[in-house]
């Protein structure tokens, strides 16, 4: 059986108002909100067992039906540290994991549980036209992010000096198996590793540095995340362009 978990839990500081009542996940796509189509997906690949970790504005999270898992310090604390309060889940079975805020072609969950590896992560190889879309200067919001010819990951959360050198950007959509939780957990139980404050391109870097093997699947198809009031400006002009 294969669950999921939605990590929910910051507000989105660059949506400015938007997010003064309402939680990242609940801003919306022509009138479905990032945490609807997520769902939405999650149960047309047969995931049933879906939970979101919340901390900002729960209670809107909670009345959505769904089990949470809250992280109370979110404010100061970093992703990593908001998926661990997901551990009991982790640890139990197969665990897609998905950013918030972002949405994604509903083919990639399948394409995502039929992979190879104990720790897969999503990319998209063609991040620089998203990006480029996105921002004036794509290469102030990117990172490195390079991979073997056998798709493992090598490099990953560095800063960006040139396009070419980028073969894409990460997206928030990864797969554990419960060993390949296991690893990553006990990595940020070492004494170098803040595990409350480090975000998740940090740890998957001291991944790598520590032997874990890391295996990639390139997104082929239109997805988002969304940081900012342009970002949403962006995806709602785009009519034929969002999957569901």
């Amino acid at each position: 059986m294969t669950s999921a978990v939605i990590i929910a839990a910051g507000r989105g500081s660059r949506l400015k108002k938007l997010t003064a009542t309402t939680p990242k996940c609940l801003m919306q796509i022509h009138g479905e909100t990032l945490l609807e189509r997520q769902l939405s997906n999650f149960e047309k690949q047969g995931i049933y067992q879906v939970a979101a970790v919340a901390g900002y504005k729960k209670e809107a999270v909670s009345e959505k039906g769904i089990p949470i898992f809250i992280n109370n310090d979110w404010e100061k604390t970093g992703i990593f540290h908001s998926l661990m309060k997901a551990d009991r889940w982790l640890s139990l079975t197969e665990t897609i994991v998905s950013y918030g805020d972002i949405f994604y072609p509903q083919e990639l969950i399948s394409k995502l549980m039929e992979s190879a590896g104990d720790i897969v992560i999503c990319f998209d190889p063609n991040w620089l036209k998203l990006w480029s879309a996105r921002s004036e200067n794509p290469l102030a919001d990117a990172e490195t992010f390079k991979i073997s010819s056998e798709g493992i990951l090598q490099e990953i959360g560095g800063k960006v000096v040139s396009a070419c050198e980028v073969q894409g950007q990460y997206m928030g959509l990864m797969r554990f198996t419960p060993k390949g939780w296991a690893q990553l957990k006990a990595l940020s139980q070492c004494s170098k590793i803040d595990a409350e404050s480090i975000d998740m391109t940090t740890m998957l870097s001291k991944g790598i540095e520590s032997g874990i093997v890391i295996h990639t699947l390139a997104c082929q198809g239109e997805w988002g995340e969304v940081d900012t009031q342009s970002d949403l400006d962006l995806y709602n002009s785009r009519k034929q362009n969002v999957p569901h």
